[in-house]
């Protein structure tokens, strides 16, 4: 298949062979389980936080959603950004993460009140969601077939470490340090897994033409952002407004495999987002 300048409306779809061999390939393994590590943290290390936040800043109506706003944001974009690593490399987007991540962790110890801070937990996520699905390429990148599951449960051993030791830090930064301090210990660590993959993680990136389904990424963000948020505020919805969340998530949801099916009908694989979705799931 001979290559073509990208058309109107078409970018380089991006195949990046990762080089991180011999002692870069380390360096790779060791800031991904730091990277791993620190955006589980994230998730529950302000729990035992949460009473001296509320004190300060109020909105104690709101506090499920510091912990719903982060989760709820990485879930849907995890699958979006698993389809952006393949399409402009996985270096490239794993850096927009983390930047997202790193501006959010520090703003959040900067909110003013409840609102603002669930507004930068809600960017800290969108950021997190590329951390994920970017690790899981990165193991088929620099691992042979036989060492990728067991890579694979090594990055998931961590995930559950991370969730679990999460509310003992944020216990020991309150009684040692001021709530900000909750959001921002993870910062350094950040900054040093992301200076260590600028200077070890390596592409060759080979471009070839490729569209954005920008429509079907946006149909499943808000799919499955609606279910998430009927199940999350379940308690507090009446009845209708539940079955009405579940409904129209639904309805999106099946209009999204309705636009995505006729793509995979005809070949366009270039385009297709449902085949990176299935194979989060199978993930």
């Amino acid at each position: 298949m001979s290559e073509r300048s990208p058309a109107r409306g078409e970018a380089a779809l991006n195949v990046s062979p990762l080089i991180a061999g011999g002692s870069s390939r380390f360096w790779v393994l060791s800031a991904s389980v730091v990277l791993i590590f620190m955006t589980g943290i994230e998730g529950t290390i302000v729990a035992t936080a949460m009473p001296t936040i509320v004190s300060q800043l109020g909105g104690f109506d709101l506090f499920s959603w510091v912990f719903s706003a982060y989760f709820l944001s990485q879930g849907v974009t995890i699958p979006i950004y698993g389809r952006l690593a393949d399409l402009f490399g996985r270096k490239r987007v794993l850096f927009v993460g983390l930047t997202l991540f790193l501006g959010g962790t520090l703003l959040c110890g900067l909110a003013p009140n409840m609102t603002v801070l669930i507004g930068f937990r809600v960017l800290q996520g969108l950021g997190a969601g590329a951390v994920q699905p970017i690790n899981q390429t990165l193991i088929g990148d620099i691992y042979p077939p036989a060492m990728r599951a067991r890579m694979a449960g090594f990055f998931s051993s961590i995930w559950g470490v991370a969730a679990i030791v999460g509310p003992v830090l944020g216990a020991f930064v309150i009684a040692h340090a001021g709530w900000p301090w909750v959001f921002w210990v993870t910062v350094p660590i950040g900054i040093a897994a992301f200076l260590l993959l600028a200077f070890a993680l390596h592409e060759r990136i080979e471009r070839r033409a490729h569209q954005i389904d920008y429509l079907g990424s946006f149909l499943l963000s808000i799919g499955i952002g609606l279910l998430m948020y009927a199940f999350i505020e379940a308690r507090s919805l009446w009845p209708a407004g539940f079955f009405t969340a579940i409904a129209g998530s639904a309805a999106i949801l099946a209009f999204f495999l309705r636009h995505e099916l006729p793509l995979q009908k005809h070949h366009a694989p270039q385009r297709l987002i449902l085949a990176d979705v299935l194979g989060a799931f199978r993930c």
